[in-house]
């Protein structure tokens, strides 16, 4: 699944879920309402979460760190207002708080998981490079060997995909020439 297609994915696969399992509890009038608010805290959950996974950054930790306060204290807040007029929004709030810390944990799941690929292929391929551009391990053949032993396959297919990418761009067509 690309990327592009997780947000979506989470957005509305967790609001759904969630409010297939309060549904029963809702009154009519409430539930498209509901709904609504659901698929409002999953996409910021899965927003924060999407994009807390794909950086590596500080900044976007502390952007997570401060949307969860931020929920926290409005639903505390919400809390204390449903508590002093006998209502039950509250529940319907600790719900919207369960979408959204639902969304915001697998999309900062599997975004990070997403990123993980790459950045371990870049960490194969430099190593890979380093040791086969080593003047010590290509002239000496003991170390040459173990170097072979040790780290041959992954590099020979990292080599190989490298070299596949470099194929496929010089077989393309060339430009028309300008005038």
């Amino acid at each position: 699944m690309a990327t592009i297609l997780l947000w979506p994915v989470v957005c509305l696969g967790i609001a759904f879920l969630v409010w297939i399992l309060v549904f029963f509890f809702l009154e009519k009038k409430m539930r498209s309402k509901v709904l609504v608010v659901l698929l409002g805290l999953t996409s910021l959950g899965a927003t924060v979460g999407t994009l807390g996974g794909l950086s590596r950054e500080a900044a976007v930790g502390e952007i997570m760190a401060a949307s969860l306060g931020l929920l926290s204290g409005l639903v505390v807040w919400i809390f204390a207002a449903d508590m002093s007029k006998g209502t039950n929004a509250g529940t319907i709030v600790s719900v919207c708080v369960l979408a959204f810390s639902l969304s915001l944990f697998v999309a900062y799941f599997e975004a990070s998981n997403r990123r993980a690929a790459p950045e371990r292929y870049l960490f194969w391929r430099s190593h890979c490079v380093e040791i086969y551009s080593n003047h010590n391990v290509i002239e000496n053949a003991l170390t040459f060997n173990i170097a072979s032993e040790a780290f041959g396959e992954i590099c020979a297919n990292i080599f190989k995909y490298d070299r596949s990418l470099l194929i496929l761009n010089e077989s393309a067509p060339p430009a028309p020439a300008q005038p």
